[in-house]
């Protein structure tokens, strides 16, 4: 972005890993980098509804929570 004479001001980024699962940990690094969204893949697909609910439910707990709190 310097040798284009941009600022981070000027953009906003965002990612999706989906080679590996992310941890708390990236999101830090993500923040400290300047990305503004991240989006998680489901890597195994839930077979029914309630598999589903459980693993929106551990996601938020595994990454909006600790998101927040950065």
């Amino acid at each position: 972005m310097k040798q284009q004479g941009r600022n981070l001001t000027e953009v906003e980024l965002s990612v999706s890993p989906n080679v590996k699962r992310i941890t708390p940990d990236d999101l830090k690094r993500y923040r400290d980098l300047g990305v503004e969204e991240v989006t998680v893949v489901l890597f195994d697909l839930p077979r029914t509804e309630r598999d589903l609910v459980t693993r929106l439910e551990q996601m938020a707990r595994d990454y909006v929570e600790p998101a927040m709190k950065l």
